[in-house]
């Protein structure tokens, strides 16, 4: 075993150099007026850590998602049909990984209990969501996958830089 001393001083004052944000993870924004929350959760664990925490909550939402062929639908679905927080659903795919498609992750998260649309590639997914989420009047969440997630805040400073003559 190798060791370094280090004094407690040393390691404070690197430790506040780091930023403890992650984003992407739980990152909370406005995009087209909408209310929007994206989660780099990519695996049935932090689907349920997730959407616990969304129940939890009083605000509802329109889940844009897609996964990567080695993530589960059917453990998705299993997380989803626990929660009340989400009311609709888009499937899509990503532009940097494709996953499974649109129309099978719709498929697997058929449950009868909010409304699935399919979409892609991904920038319509995320239009169609902000549109349901007006319709119903609840914020847009987008999870399922990383990559889904850096596709979505790059639209998103996109149409921010539009918006701001840029």
């Amino acid at each position: 075993r190798f060791c370094l001393p280090v004094a407690q001083r040393e390691l404070e004052s690197a430790a506040a150099t780091i930023d403890p944000e992650v984003t992407g993870r739980f990152q909370r924004g406005v995009v087209s007026g909408t209310p929007f929350l994206t989660d780099t959760g990519h695996n049935v664990t932090a689907w349920r850590e997730l959407l616990g925490t969304l129940d939890s909550r009083p605000e509802r939402y329109v889940a844009v998602l897609a996964l990567t062929s080695e993530r589960s639908p059917s453990e998705l679905a299993e997380a989803l049909s626990a929660t009340e927080a989400v009311e609709g659903v888009i499937a899509t795919t990503t532009r940097v990984r494709r996953g499974h498609t649109p129309e099978a992750l719709a498929e697997a998260l058929a449950c009868g209990r909010y409304p699935i649309n399919t979409a892609a590639p991904p920038e319509m997914a995320f239009e169609l969501g902000l549109q349901m989420a007006e319709r119903l009047g609840t914020h847009l969440l987008v999870t399922g996958s990383t990559y889904l997630v850096a596709d979505f805040l790059a639209w998103q400073a996109g149409i921010a830089a539009v918006g701001e003559g840029g």
